[in-house]
């Protein structure tokens, strides 16, 4: 069997480039934690 490790992988900055990689990234068995700040995470506040 294979020994899978799980990894905890930070997206710093969630625009269109972070956003989508981490869309990607989330279909995997990982943690995945999206950092934004200023306009962008007003509208994803506001959003989602």
């Amino acid at each position: 069997m294979f020994n899978q490790r799980l990894v905890k992988i930070l997206i710093y900055g969630t625009g269109g480039i972070g956003g989508f990689i981490g869309t990607f990234l989330l279909k995997t068995n990982h943690e995945i934690f999206f950092l934004s700040r200023g306009k962008t995470l007003k509208k994803l506040e506001k959003n989602g």
